[in-house]
């Protein structure tokens, strides 16, 4: 379930145009999930339920390095560079190659 009436939008134009999609609202059904079929592109939100966006990028950047993750969230001015320097070290530490 999303909260943002904004990334609804995005994920049904998605879907319209034919790009498989799945939602879910907790850490363990996107663990559950990514364990049964490996997605390409995940698009999660910082605060979850039951963990985080950050929590999920270690944990399938380690499984799938050629995931591609984006983290959004409503609440950047709470959790300030600490996100963003933890996201870097994530990145640089897989094998992730930026496109030439």
């Amino acid at each position: 379930m999303e909260d943002d009436p904004v990334v609804r939008r995005a994920l049904v134009i998605l879907a319209k145009v034919g790009i498989p999609v799945l939602a879910v609202s907790s850490c363990f059904q996107a663990n559950k999930s990514q364990q049964k079929e490996p997605a390409d592109l995940i698009i999660s939100d910082l605060q979850l339920p039951d963990g985080n966006g950050m929590d999920l990028l270690r944990q399938f950047k380690k499984t799938n390095p050629t995931v591609e993750v984006i983290i959004i969230t409503g609440s950047a001015h709470r959790v300030g560079g600490r996100a963003m320097k933890s996201a870097r070290r994530t990145i640089s530490s897989s094998r992730y190659r930026q496109p030439a």
